[in-house]
């Protein structure tokens, strides 16, 4: 009896290890452990929240891309938390099947989890920088007392007598134009980066705004390849993950012995 009963409640537990594994769906970057903790010194915060009708779950992958579960977070409710850049963070539901991976960004970020399992962001603007004719990528100059065109990002300013607020020694003007789909683009940098868009260099551009003589105030941009080198103080794109992180003098933040830039892969 006892090995009959022994039998029983071992085939319950294997029935339910078996369940449990067919029932849970990993991220494809879980599987080859792409998608794991690089390093542990930057921090910054994000935000979920759910907008669906279900709970979900929320973990961080460690260094050996291990879940580590957050908590659940009920439909309607929110949760902040602390974390570090190269973190990822997975939305899953009820049976941990994963919905979404998520990276954090410089700036606190916010990741709304909607019904489709695709997680956005507040400034989810990918319609506005998608492929147009070439017309469409030449520079336009504009005076600088107007709101920027959605879509378009500022690549100089400057001086003229025609706009308002004209002074013999000030700039009044922006020459603007929208990012290359496929091509690097130099821009000023004060102002967001779109996103889709990764950080691959500083410079110091005296045609922008913010100019020192030793200061950097301008980036390159470009839409990530398969695999891309960035600056870590952009965010990264949906559908990659982080695989390595280094030391670049031409990024943000460069310090003798610190890592500035990663090195990121598609996943989806």
């Amino acid at each position: 009896m006892n090995y009959f009963i022994k039998g029983v409640c071992l085939a319950f537990l294997l029935g339910l290890m078996a369940a449990f594994a067919h029932g849970q769906r990993l991220h494809p970057a879980e599987k080859d452990k792409t998608a794991r903790t690089v390093v542990s010194e930057h921090k910054t915060v994000i935000e979920f929240r759910n907008e669906t009708e279900a709970i979900v779950k929320i973990f961080w992958l460690d260094e050996n891309g291990n879940r580590k579960f957050s908590g659940n977070l009920a439909p309607g409710k929110n949760k902040e938390v602390e974390t570090y850049l190269s973190e990822p963070w997975l939305v899953t539901d009820q049976r941990d099947n994963a919905l979404s991976l998520y990276y954090p960004d410089a700036q606190p970020r916010t990741v709304y989890i909607r019904e489709t399992g695709r997680n956005v962001s507040e400034r989810d603007d990918e319609d506005e920088f998608r492929s147009r004719p070439a017309k469409d990528y030449l520079p336009v100059k504009i005076c600088s007392s107007q709101q920027i065109p959605r879509g378009f990002l500022i690549i100089q300013d400057g001086n003229d007598w025609n706009c308002p607020n004209w002074t013999a020694t000030g700039k009044n003007t922006y020459t603007i134009k929208r990012p290359s789909p496929s091509e690097p683009t130099k821009i000023c940098g004060s102002q967001n980066i779109p996103r889709g868009f990764v950080i691959t260099a500083a410079s110091n551009e005296w045609g922008c705004p913010g100019w020192t003589a030793t200061a950097k105030n301008a980036f390159t941009i470009i839409r990530p390849k398969d695999e891309q080198s960035m600056c870590d103080v952009s965010e990264v794109p949906r559908g990659f993950v982080v695989v390595s992180a280094y030391n670049e003098w031409n990024c943000p933040n460069w310090t003798a012995t610190g890592k500035n830039a990663r090195r990121i892969r598609r996943v989806q």
